[in-house]
Parts: structure tokens; sequence; C-alpha cells
């Protein structure tokens, strides 16, 4: 299953259209010089999930828009890097282990969820839980091979 991927290029026209240098974006976000927003734009660097979430709530996008996943293709790991957390992170706000959602996030696994873990995941990742539950469907499709083509 192919992993959605941080697009440089996105991020660059997002900033170009908010009117921000690159300098001006890094000191906003907290990071050190504009050399980091370079090789992000550049797609020599990604960024980490929380600096995602803090060049989006920046510039004024969605997290997703600046990765190359559309709407209809989100999985959960999508969903857990638009809300700016690490694998880490999600798993403790979503109160799992690290097996739990591990597995949710890469399709494992032949029972779904509960409506319980539904929730948690979806409290953690601040999306309904229809989204986290389409978004863990559509991760185990892509895993098995069955997903609509």
């Amino acid at each position: 299953m192919a992993q959605a991927r941080f697009r440089g290029d996105r991020l660059a026209e997002a900033r170009r259209q908010s009117g921000l240098s690159q300098s001006q974006l890094a000191e906003a976000i907290g990071t050190a010089g504009r050399e980091r927003i370079s090789q992000w734009e550049r797609g020599v660097e990604q960024p980490q999930p929380k600096l995602l979430r803090a060049v989006a709530d920046v510039l004024g996008v969605d997290p997703l828009d600046l990765m190359d996943v559309g709407t209809d293709a989100r999985t959960l790991r999508d969903l857990r890097l638009a809300a700016g957390l690490s694998l880490r992170d999600a798993r403790v706000a979503a109160g799992l282990p690290y097996t739990t959602y591990y597995r949710l996030e890469t399709g494992v696994g032949v029972a779904p969820p509960s409506r319980k873990v539904l929730s948690q995941v979806a409290r953690a990742l601040g999306v309904p839980v229809v989204v986290v539950e389409s978004a863990i469907e559509r991760t185990r499709r892509a895993r098995t091979g069955t997903e609509s083509r």
C-alpha cells in the first residue's frame, strides 16, 4: 500500500499565496532558519507530524492539502499526520496499547474495532468517528488487495 507523501510544491504554493517568505514561515513555526523550509519545498526532507500541523495552521490550509492524498483515499496514518501526532502520541491520546493502534493504522487484523475504540481514536485525531471508520476500512482493503479500482 502506497503511503501519502508530503508535497513540497504544495507547501511552496501555499506559502507564496499567504505572502510569507521561507524565513517568515520558519520563524512562525519555531524552526531554525529558512533552510528547513527550503528543504521541505524541494522534497529533500519531510516535516515531522507536529511541524506539518504547525505549517498548515500558519498557512491556513488543511495539512492533508500539503500531501498527495485525496479525500476519498485518506488512511488512518494520513489522519494522524494531519493531526500532528506521531504514532506514539496518537496511541497515547487514544488510550490504546501500541499494538492495537499499530494494527488499526496498518490494516492488520480481522475483527473490526469496537465503537469504543473508534471513538477513542476519533477523539485523539479530532475527526468524526465515521471518518476514522472509513480510513481504517480503506487501509484494510488496501492491505488485502480488495480496494476498489
